[in-house]
């Protein structure tokens, strides 16, 4: 049990910021470009929450011990994902996240971050 929910979360994160990176990518090959960097990260957020979601569903059959998730799982990525990028864009906040992202984690990225959160609010709800 234990163990493939712990193959779900890696998973989860591996599929969701691989897949997420390579659908806004081909955005950007098709000549739609997000030139609003807030329209970006949200529009990744969405992409990355219903991912996991999806390879949550998956999981579910494939992987014994891991429950199907409900469309309640998926607002509660939305929701934590949206509270990521509050944290990540809003000023007020930077100051507090921008130490720990350049001193503790090098090379931690804003589509880390959100991963990351989604990745959380979808167990949230478990």
């Amino acid at each position: 049990m234990f163990l493939g929910i712990l193959i779900l979360i890696f998973l989860q994160a591996a599929g969701g910021l691989w897949l997420g990176q390579s659908i806004l990518r081909v955005f950007e090959e098709r000549g739609i470009i997000l030139s609003n960097e807030i329209l970006f990260v949200i529009l990744f957020a969405v992409f990355v929450s219903i991912i996991i979601w999806s390879i949550g569903v998956l999981g579910a059959e494939i992987l014994q011990g891991v429950t199907k998730p409900t469309k309640n799982t998926l607002v509660s990525a939305l929701f934590v994902s949206a509270i990521v990028i509050a944290l990540i864009k809003i000023p007020l906040f930077q100051q507090y996240i921008d130490p720990f992202r350049n001193e503790f984690v090098p090379g931690l990225f804003d589509i880390h971050l959100i991963t990351a959160g989604s990745v959380l609010g979808y167990y949230l709800t478990k």
